[in-house]
């Protein structure tokens, strides 16, 4: 058996001196949009663009030569030297160190405590109300000590100017951000050191900061060399990703094409996802990790010019800390949300533009970091389409249940009926996320009455005949009629009141709990059943009461008929109607 060599190690070559690369004429690297591999490196390339203009805005963070010597739609020209590229890294991996408050201690690995910087009293708040919660004997407002520890915060450059909630240098949409920087792109501790080096406000601290690392000057020195060659790329550039393949390939790129995946988060919409459980019988809200929105840009002068003004256009108010336009409840509306504003920032200049003008798509990355590990839970490109977009725009801040929202979002991006999915959704949901809930039953009455209701110019046809228009009606007249026989309750129109059959006035409670129990008791017997079993339901159940809006035979004839060929698209409307009428 013969022996295997170990592979010989590569010789380090001797880095270029720093006198050397400086007295080196500044050079001009010319990007074009179709020779970069990815969307990450043309978002990066928007980033480069974009952090070189804000610092000719601030000219006193600038050192050295960094310009942007053309621009079109096709690609940019950049000219710099070795000053002003280490003004480049200098201002993408700027940080300061802010005290933090933490609810707990600090440990480390053997368990033991971390002495905080500070403590602080304040108020014990409940998150849900905004009002401090009470000492039950004293019937003061109860204290909680924070205990503040020194943390790095980046600080994004001009993704502040960006930012329409923005106060100082902090702002909701920018803080989500830096919160997805220091959790999923810099996970750990030896991929932060470019933000920690460089982070200001350390001496006040008493922090000693590790030495700065030589990124700038590497980054010039492997572009200007003379052998250019592809080098190893340096993770976390990408997240989710490694740095070789399962064949233990290298991923490698040019120099110049690295430097743009180091600056694509500067170009990428970070959302929270949503998702809603049930804990205790309650509604339970959890958001696990971050919603990466990257963009494919198609005319990279036009996005530069106006993606300001888009992102400006993001809702400013803050929901528990977290920007309200930035919680979203399926990966692709964040994509969406990009569309939907670009059209409308468009619309208000009086341009006439394709939806697809500045991009051609968006990546849509969902990542969570589990442990030490960032666990990709799903990846998408989503194109811009004028009737989706049209479509959600109408609707994105319509509905109020997660629930009822994911599952009108996702129908949108496959672009299928506004009920598909939700008799799925209704039969292996709690009750407290459905007909049980408020919200639910909010955007369900919503969709039927508004929303997602047919209407003549929409349909080209008698938007009475609609299954779903029918459905709606014949449920309505279920529980309203069986309200009426059985409990002797009706509601009268004209004094907007709850009142008995002989018009004596009723208990406004009374009557909606027991206008609740019947539409409650039908959605689950409905939601149990499938096929010919809903169908002697609906038959036997519903219709044992007069239904006065099939009074025409075309009306009957087309609810028949759709109750025997697409049954359970009756039976799916049914789950929803009764949710409504709850």
């Amino acid at each position: 058996m013969t022996k295997t060599e170990a592979p010989r190690t590569a010789r380090r070559k001797k880095p270029v001196a720093d006198e050397d690369l400086a007295a080196h004429a500044p050079i001009e690297l010319r990007y074009r949009l179709v020779d970069l591999p990815s969307s990450l490196h043309r978002a990066g390339l928007a980033g480069l663009v974009l952090l070189i203009r804000w610092l000719e805005r601030n000219a006193e963070r600038k050192k050295g030569i960094l310009e942007v010597v053309g621009i079109d739609a096709g690609g940019a020209t950049i000219r710099v030297d070795l000053e002003g590229m280490k003004s480049l890294f200098d201002e993408a991996y700027a940080a300061t160190w802010q005290l933090v408050p933490e609810s707990k201690i600090r440990k480390d690995k053997a368990k033991a405590e971390i002495a905080p910087h500070s403590t602080v009293e304040v108020d014990d708040v409940d998150p849900k109300t905004g009002e401090p919660k009470l000492d039950k004997k004293t019937g003061q407002p109860r204290k909680k000590t924070l205990y503040l520890y020194p943390k790095p915060v980046p600080r994004g450059a001009f993704l502040v100017d960006f930012d329409p909630s923005v106060s100082g240098d902090d702002g909701v949409w920018v803080g989500q951000w830096r919160q997805m920087i220091w959790e999923i792109v810099r996970g750990n501790n030896k991929t932060r050191v470019p933000y920690v080096a460089r982070a200001e406000g350390a001496v006040a601290l008493g922090i000693e900061l590790p030495k700065k690392p030589n990124d700038a000057t590497d980054a010039f020195q492997a572009i200007t060399s003379k052998k250019s060659k592809p080098i190893g790329l340096k993770m976390p550039h990408i997240p989710g990703m490694v740095g070789e393949t399962a064949e233990r390939v290298l991923l490698s790129d040019l120099p110049q094409n690295e430097l743009l995946l180091q600056l694509w988060p500067l170009s990428t919409s970070v959302y929270r996802p949503r998702t809603q459980t049930v804990k205790k019988g309650k509604p339970h809200t959890s958001y696990p990790g971050f919603v990466l929105c990257v963009p494919d840009v198609r005319d990279l002068a036009a996005y530069c010019a106006e993606i300001r003004d888009i992102e400006r256009r993001r809702l400013p108010e803050a929901s528990y800390g977290r920007p309200r336009g930035g919680i979203i409840d399926v990966p692709a509306e964040g994509a969406l949300s990009l569309f939907a504003r670009t059209r409308h920032s468009m619309a208000e200049k009086a341009r006439q533009i394709s939806d697809d003008v500045l991009v051609t798509g968006v990546d849509v990355v969902h990542v969570e970091k589990v442990g030490n590990n960032l666990r990709v839970h799903d990846r998408a490109r989503i194109e811009p389409d004028p009737i989706m977009i049209g479509t959600y725009a109408d609707r994105e801040r319509a509905y109020w249940s997660p629930l009822f929202r994911q599952r009108r979002m996702a129908s949108i991006v496959s672009m299928s009926p506004w009920w598909t999915s939700f008799a799925t959704i209704c039969s292996t949901s709690s009750r407290a996320l459905t007909i049980g809930n408020d919200y639910f039953r909010h955007d369900a009455r919503l969709a039927f009455e508004d929303k997602e209701r047919p209407r003549d110019m929409e349909t080209g046809n008698d938007a009475t005949l609609a299954i779903e228009n029918l459905v709606y009606d014949v449920v309505t007249a279920y529980v309203f009629g069986r309200l009426e026989r059985k409990y002797q309750l009706r509601w009268d129109h004209e004094k907007q009141a709850a009142v008995t059959t002989h018009g004596v006035p009723a208990s406004g409670k009374e009557y909606q709990e027991k206008r609740e129990k019947i539409a409650t008791d039908l959605f689950l017997a409905t939601r149990s059943r499938t096929g010919a079993d809903f169908v002697a339901l609906f038959t036997s159940t519903i219709c044992s009461i007069p239904q006065r809006s099939l009074g025409n035979q075309e009306k009957y004839l087309a609810l028949t008929q759709a109750l025997l060929e697409d049954t359970e698209k009756v039976r799916t409307l049914t789950l929803l109607a009764l949710s409504a009428r709850a």
